[in-house]
């Protein structure tokens, strides 16, 4: 999800205080944890939605906790909270893809089976049309001397990869290039106009594709900078959608491999299939709605004890939003994927 992470600095919520020089307990920690995802994930916090009450008891909970463990606040005018400025944005409704194949016949793409709409803050209404190229992951990694734009031109199409980066990758390198934004923003520096994902085989074991529609309306949170313009990573290469296997298999039908070929090359640890121009050409209709909001972050520090490192800092995050109030879904679940 495209959404501002709400931080709390130095998140050792957890954590024994370093004063108090205890062994550490592997059970009592346990129960400690357990405490806190009571508290965290109560219906009384109302999925934890950056703007909302619900939000604001959770950042209240995580500030006493700090207290608790003797940080110093870090926040805005020596309280425990930066006040961040954002926008809120969601799709306004199920939004209309339509692809055109080889064949010249339009078939509509099927909201929650085909495709699931994406989400911009942006203009209210977007329309892009244009031919598709799949650019199999959609990585630029020159360390490890790997370019899936190589020998394509995507300048004026939409271009659509799988989700994910390859199992090879080492863990952080792996979640750093399978993000979404990292994509875009090399989808723009070559000239694409629109993003789309690809949901893999994995990806529907893992969470079937119908179960997004649960979600489908809840907001993305995104800060504004300096101007009071909202931040986008790539503007000029909205992100699209998602399409599931099924709806992946329609745009592959007549290209040089099938979409379950691709998928069975990219699960590999290597991740790297073939990559090319698909066969027609795709036109999205997506409508946002937006509003500005202020939530804060928890700050706190952890002040040390060497004066020669008195001016160095160590920044530990971690994020206390969540969705919100949604359709039901029983226990706990953290949904930034």
């Amino acid at each position: 999800m495209e959404r501002l992470i709400a931080a709390a600095l130095a998140a050792a919520i957890l954590a024994t205080p370093a004063a108090a020089q205890a062994p550490f307990d592997l059970v009592s920690s346990a129960e400690r944890v357990k405490a806190h995802m009571a508290v965290l994930a109560s219906d009384l916090l109302e999925g934890r939605q950056p703007g909302e009450k619900g939000y604001d008891i959770a950042a209240n909970y995580v500030a006493s906790q700090f207290a608790q463990l003797g940080l110093k606040p870090a926040g805005d005018k020596g309280t425990w909270f930066q006040q961040v400025p954002l926008t809120a944005f969601r799709a306004a409704d199920e939004g209309a893809y339509v692809w055109t194949g080889r064949d010249g016949a339009p078939t509509t793409l099927v909201f929650g089976e085909d495709v699931m709409v994406g989400r911009e803050a942006g203009p209210a209404e977007r329309q892009v049309a244009a031919p598709v190229v799949f650019v199999g992951f959609g990585l630029v990694a020159p360390e490890k001397k790997r370019n899936d734009y190589k020998g394509l031109d995507v300048r004026g199409k939409i271009v659509v990869a799988l989700s994910g980066a390859p199992s090879g990758f080492q863990t952080e390198e792996r979640a750093y290039y399978a993000n979404g934004r990292n994509k875009r923003a090399a989808a723009q520096a070559r000239g694409a106009i629109g993003f789309i994902t690809l949901s893999t085989p994995a990806d529907e074991k893992r969470r079937p594709f119908s179960e997004s529609k649960r979600t489908w309306q809840s907001w993305g949170m995104t800060w504004l900078d300096k101007d009071g313009a909202p931040f986008n990573p790539a503007p000029k290469t909205p992100g699209l959608g998602t399409l599931s296997v099924a709806g992946a298999m329609k745009l592959f039908a007549g290209a040089p491999k099938t979409y379950a070929e691709v998928a069975a090359i990219a699960a590999a640890p290597a991740g790297d299939p073939p990559r090319f121009a698909l066969p027609g050409r795709l036109d999205v209709t997506l409508r946002s709605e937006s509003r500005t909001l202020t939530s804060p972050n928890v700050a706190g520090m952890l002040p040390g004890s060497d004066p020669a490192l008195a001016d160095e800092v160590i920044v530990l995050s971690a994020h206390l939003d969540h969705i919100g109030v949604t359709p039901p879904l029983n226990g706990a679940a953290d949904g930034d994927g």
